[in-house]
């Protein structure tokens, strides 16, 4: 993560003695180029955060959930310099109301920073970090549902157009690796909405199913196509939801 130029003078990033670095939009060969005059944050309260730490829609934000998390809360930074020394620093974030609006730091995120680390592990480890990946993987989407009921408002998760926006970003300016990673993905948290209980999901003619063998009783073949009826309208009616706000988002209103 780099720090971004905060809006205000007083940010906690600004406190901290952070310069920013500028990420430039050109590509060679796929690859991003930047500008590594500033400061890269290569560790929070000794956690480092790869790409990989993903919200649900692919966003590489590990880093500012944690710090978001953490809101009104002192931690420390391991910060690394343009002149390649590093340093830790001590900042306060700033509370939980105005890092959902300002962020808790003051900072973006930078998906794949200059001088980042390229691990290799071998096959059986590889497997393990995989299933590993996989599982919290599959957790993030159940979070993001938790918090979309909690923020109707702005929804925090992306639908179709919010998802194909990153998708042609990680194509264009990114090795094909982060492509294959944000695939996955997509299809593993595809997979957590499919099994939930809610029509017409395949989780929810399942749940219909233990209903009846349960019950004994067999629900009417109108009153089911009524209820996946209604489960489809209301899952359209998500859809755009979202899809409102991620118009807005491309239009740099948030």
């Amino acid at each position: 993560a780099t720090p971004a130029d905060p809006s205000g003078a007083q940010s906690p990033a600004q406190l901290a003695g952070l310069k920013p670095s500028t990420l430039l939009r050109t590509t060679k060969e796929g690859y991003p180029v930047y500008d590594t005059d500033g400061d890269t944050i290569i560790a929070v309260d000794g956690q480092r955060f790869s790409w990989f730490d993903a919200s649900p829609a692919g966003v590489p934000d590990g880093i500012l959930r944690y710090l978001r998390s953490h809101a009104g809360q002192t931690v420390i930074l391991t910060v690394k310099q343009a002149d390649g020394s590093v340093d830790e620093r001590t900042v306060t974030l700033r509370g939980a109301e105005a890092a959902a609006t300002e962020g808790a730091l003051g900072i973006q995120t930078a998906a794949f920073p200059p001088g980042g680390e390229t691990l290799e592990r071998d096959a059986i480890s590889a497997i393990g970090v995989g299933l590993d990946r996989t599982v919290k993987a599959s957790t993030l989407i159940l979070d993001g549902l938790r918090q979309l009921v909690t923020n109707l408002s702005n929804p925090p998760v992306s639908g179709p157009i919010g998802i194909v926006q990153t998708v042609g970003v990680v194509r264009t300016e990114f090795p094909p690796v982060f492509l294959v990673y944000l695939i996955a993905l997509l299809s593993a948290n595809l997979a957590v909405v499919n099994v939930l209980p809610f029509p017409p999901m395949d989780g929810g003619r399942l749940a219909v199913a233990v209903v009846q063998a349960v019950s004994g009783n067999r629900v009417s073949l109108a009153a089911e196509r009524a209820i996946y009826l209604t489960g489809f309208v209301l899952l359209m009616a998500l859809l755009v939801w979202i899809s409102y706000f991620d118009i807005i988002r491309s239009g740099g209103a948030t």
